[in-house]
């Protein structure tokens, strides 16, 4: 049975029409489909990319693996939720077990190896670098392998992969933080206000960034997470400032 075939008998299997399935990706997923894309990946006339095949996934509950390989890997659950949910923090601990590096770069998580082997996986620079895949951290179901990916070791493969597909079906609220959750004060080194109102402070919109006193309140940013500060550098000079961390 073919990638088509499959996808047309779990549809058939649950009294779904073509137009009926089209709609109900539209609405939960976003996605830009119709009869006509239905028919063509039923027909194997249109490429069932990781996008569409996690589309089916999610919604009739079914094993990602089956999909691509066989029948034994076969597990409805209509409609089921994942049961197995990948964090962020998992991810990457786990990705280090394998002896591989994990880095991100703007709103994609990459994996690699390290070209020095000497290297301590844990401190390395990504000059050092060669990426195998990247899962989106703002998109469910993509991710993407290189070439470099097929020329790990089998076994390798099939670990990394199976850590791929467990992060791309997690859906992005039930991923935990991404990034450093510790927080800083940013105190200006130098400016002062009355009463020691020298801590950057973001009121958002078109009051913007100004210097402050550290506040309770919750419509005004006084503290910033690591990743925080290296957005913030894209728009201002940091040099001046001084970081305290929040206790």
């Amino acid at each position: 049975m073919n990638i088509g075939q499959k996808l047309k008998k779990i549809r058939v299997e649950n009294n779904m029409t073509m137009l009926e399935l089209s709609e109900i990706f539209k609405k939960k997923y976003n996605a830009k489909t119709n009869i006509t894309t239905i028919s063509r990946l039923e027909h194997n006339k249109l490429s069932a990319n990781n996008k569409y095949l996690g589309y089916y996934a999610d919604y009739f509950g079914v094993s990602y693996e089956w999909l691509q390989n066989g029948e034994q890997a076969r597990h409805i659950v209509k409609n089921a939720t994942i049961q197995s949910l990948m964090t962020y923090e998992k991810f990457k601990k786990e990705v280090e077990k394998l002896g591989l590096y994990f880095w991100i770069l703007d709103e994609i998580i990459k994996v690699g190896i390290v070209k020095n082997t000497n290297t301590d996986v844990l401190d390395v620079c990504n000059d050092e670098l060669e990426e195998l895949c990247s899962i989106y951290t703002k998109k469910r179901f993509s991710f993407y392998q290189n070439h470099r990916f097929y020329k790990l070791d089998e076994v390798l493969q099939e670990e990394l992969f199976c850590l791929i597909i467990k992060l791309a079906q997690t859906p992005i609220d039930d991923r935990g933080d991404l990034y450093e959750v510790k927080k800083w004060y940013l105190k200006h080194k130098y400016m002062n206000t009355w009463g020691g109102g020298n801590y950057l402070i973001d009121r958002g919109g078109t009051a913007g960034l100004s210097l402050g006193h550290k506040t309770s309140n919750t419509l005004i940013k006084y503290t910033f997470t690591d990743h925080d500060i290296e957005e913030l550098k894209k728009k201002i000079n940091l040099n001046d400032f001084e970081m305290e961390e929040v206790e």
